[in-house]
Order: C-alpha cells, then structure tokens, then sequence
C-alpha cells in the first residue's frame, strides 16, 4: 500500500474532534467511512472528517472494498466482535484503549490476527510522543543511575461524563474510571522498565453513585527488579498526576496526561527542568507511524502483541476486587 484509506466505527465526540482529525490529516492518510447506529450522525460525522462514506452497520464498513485499514472507537464492550471481523476480512486495525473488557478478549482479538497475518496497534499513543522518548533516553542512559523505584499518582474529580455514560457500565466499559484511564500509564510503566513480574493491590469503591472501583493502590514488581507503586485516586478534590522514578545516581519526575516540565534531580536539587510541549493532537504522532508502518515500516508504533502486557496487570490489579475477570465475568457482575 502507498496510501491508507480508513474505515472508522464509533464517532462520537472525541473521534470528531481529536482522533479522527489524525487520521483525516496525517500525511499519505484519509478517512474514507465512518460507522454510527445512527445513521444520521453517521452523515454529520462523515462531513467532519470529509468521509464519502458513512454506515448504521459496521460489517458493511468492513467489507467496503475501498477501506484499507480500520479504526475502531467503539466502547470497549464491542471491540472484541468487531475486531473478529476486521481480521475476518483481513484489515489492518488500530483499536482504541482499553482494547477490549479483560485480558481475555484482549488475548482473543491478538490470536486471530496472528492466524491472519494482519497488523494489529493498540492506541497506547504516548510513546510515541517526543516527551516521553526524551524520558525513556534518560532513563536508558542511566543519568539518574540504575532505577530502584518508581512512584505513581493519579487524581481524578468524579465527573458523571454523560457524554460517555457507558464509563459506568462494565458491560461496555469493562470496568470503572481505573480502566479507562490507567492504560496509558501502565503502558508507559512498561515501555520503560520492561514487563511487570508482580502484582499485589487493593481496589475499593466510595461512590454511592456507581459500585465500581474508584481508589486502586497497587504495588508491583518489574523483572528487571524496579518495585514501582500505584496510587489511582478518581474520589479526589484535585486533578494531577505525577511519576517519580528513583535510582542511585538521581531522581527523574515528570507526568502523563499534565503538561508540567520533566524534572531531572540529583543531590537533592534539580539540575535540568525539560519542557515539551504535548502535541495539540495527542494522536497525531502514533497515528502517523502506524500509516509509515503499514506503508514501509516503522518501530515506535505498540502492536497488539505488545499491548496484551498492559491489560494482563490491569486484570491482576483488579481481580480480587471484582472476583476475578474472566469470560463469565460480565455474566455475573451486575453493575
């Protein structure tokens, strides 16, 4: 392929304004049809992103000849059939986070293209963003020394999000705020120290609003023997986010969703404060190595088989609170 013409199912706000714009304005990229139930959104979405398709049917958006690869945005609870069917028809996909509800069907969707043959990404976008290759280069060229320990925190203010109500639903969401958000930073946890050995943690509910998670602290160890921590808090007066990694020669901080300066420490003072600017469209720059790789390659891109480790942890973080998440779990959680 010289050119990737994309199909994508689910449009709602966020895909209008912020990831489909990626995909309509990456270089050798377009957006050729678009899929929502409604069929009249469908149109109005289609014209956003200057579609000369639109489908109520996400099959018959697979199935178009003239779509070459596919972008699924659909709530996590519909990833797995629609996924199925891209690798049926032999479409390359790039699916949102969480890739789907549980490790399960994460696995699931990966086994099948596998079997195809087809490329699979995960939209665990930030690494690819110049800031935190900065910090993966520090951290890779041991300025702070050898890595000990990194510390996680992440505050959120409960909003209802009635734009996406489906948050709240595990049926769709797969789980609570932990599951919708944390992909990311356990992604990066992993894009810098390597696979997680082990986990121990513990999850709790304080809303009378909803009797999902909302405080996790996790504990875990990676096997390159960096113990890191945990502490997801969406019950908090404030918003933030901060991850500290310590090692023998220095200190490195820096966030994940904030735009605060990369602060790299030693001696207990700071040395150097790194900006980067995060890009305006968060998802420009994944997107764009996706579109290079399925044309000609290219390595800073997460492939699904990458992605798995991420909802491997997150399974084994939230096991015990929801009595395990296998395929019988949506049966019996009443959520």
């Amino acid at each position: 392929m010289e050119y990737i013409r994309w199909g994508i199912i689910g449009c709602g706000k966020y895909v209008q304004e912020k990831s489909g714009q990626a995909f309509k304005n990456v270089g050798k990229s377009s957006v050729h049809a678009v899929m929502r139930r409604d069929i009249e959104a469908a149109k109005i979405c289609a014209k956003k992103l200057n579609a000369p398709k639109f489908y109520n049917d996400y099959e018959k958006l697979i199935e178009d000849k003239d779509v070459d690869a596919v972008y699924i945005a659909s709530p996590p609870g519909l990833h797995l059939k629609q996924a199925l069917q891209c690798a049926k028809f032999k479409k390359p996909l790039y699916i949102e986070k969480p890739m789907a509800r549980n490790f399960f069907e994460c696995e699931t969707i990966v086994n099948e293209f596998n079997k195809s043959g087809i490329p699979l990404y995960v939209s665990h976008y930030r690494r690819a963003h110049e800031k935190f290759q900065k910090i993966k280069s520090i951290i890779d060229s041991c300025i702070i020394g050898k890595v000990s320990t990194v510390n996680c925190q992440l505050n959120r203010i409960f909003e209802d999000d009635m734009d996406r109500p489906w948050h709240f639903k595990p049926s769709l969401s797969g789980g609570g705020k932990f599951v919708d958000i944390a992909p990311h930073m356990i992604d990066i946890l992993i894009y810098l120290f390597g696979k997680i050995k082990s986990v121990k943690s513990y999850c709790v509910n304080h809303n009378d609003k909803h009797d999902l998670e909302d405080v996790v602290v996790a504990i875990f160890k990676f096997c390159t023997n960096v113990i890191g921590t945990l502490n997801f808090n969406l019950f908090s007066s404030e918003k933030n986010d901060k991850i500290i990694c310590i090692g023998k020669e220095g200190r490195l901080e820096f966030s994940i969703h904030g735009t605060s300066p990369i602060i790299l420490s030693k001696n207990n003072k700071i040395i150097q404060e790194i900006m980067i600017e995060n890009p305006k469209n968060s998802q420009i720059p994944m997107v764009e190595n996706v579109v290079k790789d399925l044309i000609e390659g290219c390595e800073n891109v997460c492939y699904g088989m990458e992605a798995l480790e991420t909802y491997r942890v997150i399974d084994l973080i939230l096991d015990d609170f929801y009595k395990g998440r296998n395929r019988n779990f949506w049966k019996d959680f009443n959520g």
